[in-house]
């Protein structure tokens, strides 16, 4: 038997390495080399209780290229109706995925977005130009499965924070992220 592995030991090392690349690469490439669409840490130990003074629509998860990288970019609008004085650039605003006790953080950078202006203008009288929103989202750092969209809005002023869930959710596959409607939405 020892002299097998002896003949062998290359073939063994050369298999022991293939396997260790196989288990480990993707989470090294993910820390290492993604430079883009990362979670940020947050020390929220429960997510904001939910409002329902807010308007939203999740309008898109689209894969984009990104300065060399594979990313998902996330886009739509959102507002909070609990102050009509404050426009939508008074809040800063992060998506939240969520899947059981799992929750991943992700910067959005405001849009403008005139449609939603005109859409409200005889209903809402807020600054609504600036309620749009992207995001970009590496799959490499999100465990496969089902994830609610949420929407957290943080007061710049007060400090105050809000959470909405969305009616959409988010699917990582192996390969791939999907957005599509929850079975059952809020």
């Amino acid at each position: 038997m020892i002299s097998f592995l002896m003949k062998k030991r290359f073939h063994i090392i050369v298999w022991a390495i293939m396997l260790t690349y196989v288990a480990f690469a993707p989470a090294l490439y993910a820390r290492f080399f993604l430079l883009y669409g990362k979670p940020t840490q947050e020390d929220y130990k429960e997510l904001p209780a939910q409002t329902d003074q807010r308007k939203y629509s999740i309008d898109g998860l689209d894969p984009i290229i990104y300065k060399g990288q594979d990313l998902y970019k996330l886009w739509g609008w959102a507002f909070l109706t609990v102050d009509p004085s404050k426009p939508p650039e008074m809040y800063v605003r992060k998506i939240v995925l969520t899947s059981g006790s799992r929750h991943y953080y992700f910067p959005t950078t405001s849009a403008q977005r005139p449609d939603v202006q005109k859409m409200f203008k005889d209903h809402i009288n807020m600054n609504l130009i600036k309620s749009g929103f992207l995001t970009l989202i590496a799959k490499d750092f999100i465990w496969p499965g089902e994830y609610s969209i949420g929407i957290i809005f943080r007061d710049k002023l007060c400090g105050c924070d809000y959470y909405l869930t969305t009616s959409k959710v988010i699917v990582r596959t192996a390969n791939q992220l999907q957005m599509r409607k929850a079975k059952s939405t809020p």
